[in-house]
């Protein structure tokens, strides 16, 4: 299915105005590091922003406080710290696609997975290079999820394709606006944001693909839109 408003708007949930903070679920996000604490605040405040009943923020012991004083609608779990990043007793490290290449088997769950590679990080993942995936993206991502039969999957480019066992939606809205580091976060915590409205995976990779895209379509130079544009134009997209 080609993802286009009206589509959003027969999936997005309505929120019910008799509902308590448990009705929107409960987010652990697991992430930053001494060098890149924005990558965990980004996510977080798109997260927010897209509607999670309770958040609660599990970082590194080195920037706890500079967290604490970024987020101060969310919980915090301080975890043991080495050389400015997560120590391997509290939380496997991170670049965790990188890391997955060779140990697909962890993708064998019985929970539904969500993954956001762009195309090298595609590479990462598969047998393939970066031009075979491009020359190829749907039969790319259905091998995959056919493979990997508990996975969603949202391969980001200009052109974004989202797959699972039973699902296929494309996005076709290209926007300079998100070619900037920083996107991936915001797209990680819309999506997280929208999973705890109770909608299936897929329909929710679906939903925040769009929401992500939509909301980068400010009436400013791309090149100078930032995250906290995006967060902030989050609202209204939403609203509308």
């Amino acid at each position: 299915q080609l993802i286009n408003e009206e589509l959003i708007k027969e999936m997005l949930p309505k929120r019910d105005d008799h509902s308590h903070k448990g009705s929107f679920g409960k987010a652990l996000m697991i992430g930053g590091s001494k060098a890149m604490p924005g990558a965990l605040a980004i996510a977080a405040k798109a997260c927010a922003a897209s509607g999670i009943g309770t958040l609660t923020l599990m970082e590194p012991d080195c920037i706890g406080d500079l967290m604490a004083m970024k987020m101060d609608f969310a919980m915090h779990l301080r975890a043991n710290d080495r050389d400015g990043h997560f120590a391997l007793s509290a939380v496997l490290d991170a670049d965790a696609l990188w890391t997955m290449q060779d140990h697909l088997e962890w993708l064998n769950r019985n929970a539904p997975t969500i993954l956001t590679p762009h195309v090298k990080e595609m590479t990462f993942l598969t047998n393939k290079t970066v031009q075979e995936i491009l020359e190829s993206p749907f039969s790319t991502v259905r091998e995959f999820t056919n493979k990997y039969s508990n996975c969603i999957l949202i391969l980001k480019s200009d052109i974004t394709y989202i797959g699972s066992k039973n699902d296929f939606y494309v996005l076709s809205r290209p926007n300079s606006a998100l070619a900037k580091g920083g996107s991936g976060d915001l797209l990680c915590g819309i999506l997280t944001g929208i999973l705890g409205h109770k909608i299936s995976p897929s329909k929710g990779a679906a939903c925040a693909a769009y929401l992500h895209s939509k909301s980068a379509e400010i009436n400013k130079d791309p090149a100078s839109i930032n995250s906290e544009d995006i967060i902030k134009e989050l609202a209204f997209v939403l609203q509308k």
